[in-house]
């Protein structure tokens, strides 16, 4: 009877589908914008223009801070003008890429980059989460309350980061 040996193989193959968490395009480059939470400064990010930092006064006016050459898909600003650049893959680092030195964080101040956090201060050992064609290492959350720059982990973990120089200053386990 091939039935049965049908069925296990057709769950087998959807089990292996979804183990295997398949990998999606990303966006092609598009305008984006983002403020900080209290609406102090502001990016535009643009493939044509590159990426502009604004201070956004009081009655709603914007003034031009700074600003870098290249368009950047994961961006964040913090309430003083602090800009992370996350990795350009999002949560997905291409298996070339996965070392301990891998750039995943990059943060600017008044045009200069102050920091670069490498993967190895945000997963701990070999932590990576294997996709079809990629590592799945976290994401990107942005700053909190506090100021800190948070990130989640493939490891179950939040990691921050401080705001004004990017260096790491704590971790708790990541709430569901």
């Amino acid at each position: 009877m091939q039935t049965p040996r049908v069925l296990i193989l057709a769950a087998l193959i959807g089990a292996a589908y979804a183990v295997a968490q398949p990998d999606s395009p990303l966006m092609p480059p598009q305008h984006y914008e983002t403020c900080s939470s209290e609406n102090k400064f502001c990016i535009v990010s643009d493939p044509r223009e590159g990426t502009t930092v604004f201070h956004v006064s009081g009655d709603g006016t914007y003034s031009e801070e700074w600003s870098l050459p290249n368009w950047h898909r994961d961006l964040h600003v913090s309430n003083d003008g602090i800009v992370v650049i996350g990795y350009p893959g999002l949560n997905l680092l291409s298996i070339p890429d996965a070392t301990p030195n891998s750039t995943i964080l990059r943060f600017w101040r008044n045009g200069k980059e102050i920091r670069e956090v490498p993967l190895s201060e945000i997963i701990r050992g070999k932590k990576l989460v294997r996709t079809v064609s990629h590592y799945s290492w976290g994401s990107t959350r942005g700053f909190n309350k506090d100021g800190d720059f948070e990130v989640a982990t493939a490891d179950d973990r939040v990691v921050m980061f401080d705001g004004s120089s990017g260096d790491l200053v704590g971790e708790r386990p990541k709430a569901e």
